[in-house]
């Protein structure tokens, strides 16, 4: 059964490629030291990620969202446990699809 809060997650922790719905190129990546995220420059902003997947909402700072980002939260340790577990998902579905050829 889903709670809100893990609706919540979920929409937190979009794919990328959802974000950049309108084909804009991303302006610039950077990796935060001794993290496992980035920063992401989009037209409104700044968003955090992790891989491929969208963990923050957009931000007009990126020294207020990398600060957050270096922050422990359980809540962003719930968003990096999900991605991992999307990921794993979606691996398997590859492989599950080569199996079948």
């Amino acid at each position: 059964m889903e709670t809100p809060e893990t609706l919540d997650i979920k929409t937190n922790v979009d794919l990328l490629d959802n974000t950049n719905s309108s084909n804009e190129e991303l302006k610039e990546v950077t990796a935060i030291d001794e993290t496992p995220f980035a920063i992401v420059k989009i037209k409104e902003g700044y968003i955090g990620v992790i891989g491929q997947h969208r963990i923050t909402e957009v931000y007009l700072s990126k020294e207020i969202l990398e600060k957050e980002l270096k922050e422990f939260s359980w809540n962003r340790v719930t968003q990096v446990i999900w991605a991992v577990v999307e990921k794993f998902k979606y691996n398997k579905e590859e492989l599950t699809q080569y199996d079948n050829e």
